[in-house]
């Protein structure tokens, strides 16, 4: 998150009322707020994407549709591949 300090570091150098934001006393509690504002967003960002893509959480409430196991219809004298190779 390299971005973040540089837009936070360019924001400094901004000049409010002939000063810079920087020379505010006000201006690191807001900086702080910002940055963390800015990592919720993010945050609720891939969360809700991560929850489209069901890798986090149940996904639909449908409920798989049952498989049934079924072992290949192969003969047990014929050799498998890893019985052939040298």
């Amino acid at each position: 998150y390299g971005v973040e300090a540089a837009i936070l570091a360019v924001l400094d150098e901004i000049s409010v009322g002939g000063e810079l934001l920087k020379t505010y006393s006000w201006w690191p509690f807001a900086r702080l707020a910002g940055f963390v504002i800015i990592n919720v967003v993010l945050g609720m960002i891939v969360y809700v994407l991560f929850r489209k893509a069901g890798i986090i959480g149940g996904g639909s409430n449908e409920t798989p549709p049952e498989t049934k196991a079924t072992t290949p219809k192969v003969p047990s004298w014929v050799p498998l591949d890893a019985e052939l190779a040298d």
